[in-house]
């Protein structure tokens, strides 16, 4: 029973009261941790676990608040990767519910650009002009502009929320600071989720297109997650070749093997993807081969074929056996 509650952050608590005093590293604590989220680490080779970091050093209180201000850093970064509210929102409400969902993710987005960029400091900020429903303030900034109202116009596109916040900032590249900051660049990518969900390929080919330099630049499971969503997203264009470039760089950038414990998942998902973009280029011979490779991945970790394995196998040797 600690005289002072600790600050949590999700697998970070801090004990204020004994940086200040004792210098010591008895502030890290883990009751928050989610073991699925280390499943997710481990599954894409990442290793940003609290758990694997070495035993924290004694050291002055000013070295151990930069210290704790790294972790504090690293666990907002996976968390805001790791953000997947798409996954869990069924969309089955019919056009004008799922349109109304929809919206509700393009505010969370709205929200967090303006937010961003009031959390730029001064120097880094562009000469804000007056926003559709706002005003500007006496410091400059944008006052009374709602996420709804930014909202109202489409995404990434035409008069888009980034657009808005383009003409906001004046300088594109504060907009690209602002999608820097993890919070923000998960709410885009969970948006690309929800997108690709309702079969909105041009509204996250908008997004993606945005985004994926800054995923690229930041490397790991950012770049890994986001080279799927577009290879996705090429792929349901019929661009088929561009959905094969970003599967080879994504297969690339993973450092897990095969045969590593839930890696089947990842290549399961991976192979599959390879198949399709092959069969959709007319190469039947190498997507069979990557639909058994699907198969096969599974096989070896114990996981039975599904009947979609035995369907795109089946089907794609017909051809192949209809050609030879």
């Amino acid at each position: 029973d600690h005289p002072n509650p600790p600050t949590e952050i999700h697998g970070l608590s801090v004990w204020e009261d004994e940086i200040e005093s004792n210098g010591k590293a008895e502030y890290l604590h883990r009751d928050n941790h989610d073991d699925e989220d280390d499943e997710d680490d481990d599954r894409f080779g990442i290793g940003h676990q609290v758990e694997d970091l070495p035993d924290l050093p004694e050291g002055t209180p000013g070295e151990l608040r930069v210290l704790y201000d790294q972790l504090r850093e690293q666990i907002k970064d996976r968390e805001a990767v790791m953000k997947r509210d798409w996954t869990d929102t069924e969309f089955q409400g019919g056009f004008e519910d799922n349109q109304h969902t929809l919206q509700g993710y393009e505010e969370s987005l709205a929200s967090r650009l303006i937010s961003g960029l009031r959390a730029l400091g001064p120097g880094e900020q562009a000469t804000p002009k007056a926003l559709p429903g706002g005003r500007l303030g006496a410091d400059g900034g944008v006052k009374d502009n709602t996420p709804a109202q930014a909202a109202q116009l489409q995404l990434f596109g035409g008069d888009g929320v980034l657009a808005l916040a383009e003409r906001g900032m004046e300088m594109q590249t504060t907009v690209g600071k602002v999608l820097r900051q993890p919070e923000t660049l998960g709410h885009a990518l969970d948006l690309v989720g929800a997108y690709l969900k309702n079969y909105m390929i041009d509204k996250a080919d908008a997004v993606m297109h945005t985004i994926i330099p800054i995923c690229r630049e930041k490397g790991g499971l950012w770049q890994i997650k986001a080279l799927n969503f577009y290879a996705a997203v090429r792929a349901k264009q019929a661009r088929y070749g561009e959905s094969l470039e970003l599967l080879e760089e994504l297969d690339s950038v993973l450092t897990l093997g095969e045969d590593e414990e839930g890696a089947w998942e990842v290549y399961d998902m991976v192979y599959r993807n390879f198949g399709v973009s092959y069969e959709g280029l007319g190469d039947e011979a190498n997507a069979l081969k990557y639909f058994k490779k699907a198969r096969d991945v599974k096989v070896r970790a114990g996981i039975e074929a599904s009947w979609f394995d035995m369907w795109d196998i089946g089907r794609v040797q017909s051809v192949v056996a209809f050609h030879s």
